[in-house]
């Protein structure tokens, strides 16, 4: 015999996978993304002379 809801659950089970994967896409793009901005801030806070008056 079918189950009735098998459809339904198959279809909630792919969009929890698909939003978990997004976030989790999300949150590695925005990991390095600032890994990526303080490489370079502190390369070119490096290169440029602090002069204290």
């Amino acid at each position: 015999m079918k189950d009735p809801y098998f459809p339904r659950k198959k279809f909630i089970t792919n969009y929890i996978v698909a939003i978990i994967t997004f976030i989790l896409t999300l949150i590695m793009g925005i990991v390095i993304f600032f890994n990526g901005i303080s490489i370079t801030v502190e390369n070119n806070s490096r290169k440029t002379p602090i002069i204290m008056l």
